[in-house]
């Protein structure tokens, strides 16, 4: 067990905070006191919390464990989102420079992990309508030009900020493992100033991750111009994501690129975007691509949700196993390639939800050696479940509904419950001998009538589980609908564990409790 899952109380024992009595005792210096360099170890390991309450012990493990208090740093150069601490500019901008300079003291600096440089804070409703607000720029340059001091910096977070000469310099003489870029049409210097001509490159100093344009908050207005992207490490970043506002951006920065990204597995783009040319382009130049997921916004139009797409060429992603997007463009993947885990879902919206016909003609198109299988439909008939069986006798997750339990994110607050099945209330689809499943996720609305986390709603969501296929009600309305929580019933095998001949498993119901929604993403 890591020292990160045990209380520090329980490993050591923290000197308690002296008073006046103490102080006008003459004693020896505490020996339990750990060298300091067994401390910096040991707080490599501990959360946070505790880290907060190892440092109001005493003064010198204050000085020990204060660093470790700053590994995650977020800046707002937004006065708008601090007018409830009544600050004028002024007083704003003196206190903003008083924390980036501590943050750059050589004592704190090279503790510094993550730096996140976003419009609002926490919990801030971005629903609000109105001009963008702009940043203090003092601040926002005093911040890149700290960055270089930060010596373990590995993550960046950027939004909504312009880009200048000066700070293209300082990203790309950093060497990041993640970086996440949000930008707004006026946030990008288009052209230098001597050749109108001459595109300005934005370096990507991230080796492993690189997020661009995700987010779909209030002020991501639509790009009339493609951003031209310099990837500094081609030869070592494994994931890209980008959302609408930035696919388009990534797929020319791939296609473009003098080198292959050979160690590029991941891509997860817009569906938008499929049917450009440069979408097959780019999947060219990413050989050990195994994973690709193709999202659509809840917004999007039917056009954007379910594009067209020609046919790969036979030699392009031969690595791919896995899929994540619309069912109409599944069976193009599946071609010449073997597939092991497919997400039959590219939005979380039910609007995304299909007939059970539409899949009835997709599912013998992936391949029989799919293992891991998550589908959205209205209904759940015997054919359906017939043509699953028989194109997939090895599958061992199947997941039908399961996905929209996340319909609106940052809506809903999630918490799961475990319990054990009894042999008897194994779902039907395991006792029926046909497949070998391991896991069977179905999604549904619970009745109004259960309270959450009681024996009843166990008792609910085991019915649920046991009538599947059969007599399965996703909505328990008979109709689609969102106005009650969309809930998740996973039943897991426990293997080596079994009685009478049957096998035993684990029930888990994720369910949700909405709240006010505090910012807004892409719903997908």
């Amino acid at each position: 067990m890591g020292l990160q899952d045990v209380r520090v109380s329980s490993l050591f024992k923290i000197p308690r905070q002296f008073t006046q009595k103490d102080r006008k005792r003459k004693t020896e210096p505490s020996n339990i006191i750990l060298p300091t360099e067994l401390w910096l170890e040991i707080l490599d390991y501990i959360s946070l919390e505790n880290i907060e309450a190892l440092s109001l012990t005493c003064h010198a493990l204050r000085l020990v464990a204060q660093p470790f208090l700053f590994r995650t740093v977020v800046m707002h150069p937004f006065l708008d989102t601090i007018a409830y601490r009544r600050l004028n500019l002024e007083a704003y901008v003196v206190r903003s420079f008083e924390r980036l300079k501590f943050l750059a003291s050589p004592r704190i600096a090279h503790h510094v992990r993550e730096f996140s440089l976003v419009p609002y804070p926490t919990g801030h409703s971005l629903s609000r309508r109105g001009p963008p607000q702009v940043p203090e720029n003092t601040i926002v340059n005093q911040v890149f030009d700290i960055l270089p001091l930060l010596p373990n910096l590995r993550t960046l977070m950027v939004h909504c900020i312009k880009s200048t000469p000066r700070r293209m310099e300082v990203l790309r003489g950093l060497h990041l493992d993640v970086l996440a870029l949000e930008t707004r049409g006026d946030d990008i210097t288009w052209h230098s100033s001597d050749d109108d001509n001459h595109r300005v490159l934005t370096p990507i100093p991230s080796s492993r991750y690189f997020s661009f344009n995700c987010n779909a908050g209030p002020h991501q207005m639509p790009l009339f111009s493609v951003i031209p992207l310099d990837f500094l490490h081609r030869d070592s970043i494994v994931n890209i994501s980008s959302g609408p506002n930035g696919t388009e951006s990534v797929l020319e920065a791939i296609t473009l690129s003098p080198s292959l990204f050979l160690a590029l597995t991941n891509l997860d783009l817009s569906v938008r975007f499929v049917s450009t040319p440069t979408f097959v382009m780019a999947l060219q130049q990413c050989p050990n691509l195994r994973s690709i997921r193709l999202r659509a916004a809840s917004t999007d139009s039917p056009a954007h949700a379910r594009p067209m797409m020609k046919p790969l060429p036979s030699d392009a992603i031969p690595l791919l196993s896995h899929y994540h997007g619309p069912p109409s463009l599944a069976p193009i993947f599946a071609l010449n390639r073997t597939l092991s885990s497919v997400k039959l879902w590219s939005s979380r919206s039910i609007a995304s939800v299909t007939k059970p016909t539409v899949l009835t003609s997709v599912l013998p198109q992936l391949g029989s050696h799919v293992q891991s299988l998550e589908i959205g439909v209205t209904t759940v008939p015997i054919i359906l479940m017939e043509i699953l069986q028989q194109s997939f006798p090895d599958l061992k997750s199947l997941s039908v509904n399961a996905h929209l339990a996340g319909y609106n994110p940052g809506t809903v607050y999630t918490r799961t419950v475990h319990t054990h099945l009894t042999p008897e209330l194994n779902p039907s689809v395991i006792r029926s001998g046909k497949w070998d499943l391991d896991i069977l996720s179905i999604g549904t609305q619970l009745p109004d009538t259960t309270t959450t986390d009681s024996p009843e709603q166990e008792v609910v969501a085991m019915e649920a589980l046991t009538r599947f296929p059969l007599d399965y009600d996703p909505t328990s309305w008979g109709q689609w609908a969102i106005e009650s929580p969309w809930s998740k019933i996973v039943w897991q095998r426990l293997h080596g564990e079994a009685l009478g001949g049957k096998t035993r498993g684990r029930l888990s119901i994720e369910y949700v409790e909405y709240i006010k929604p505090t910012f807004q993403t892409t719903n997908c």
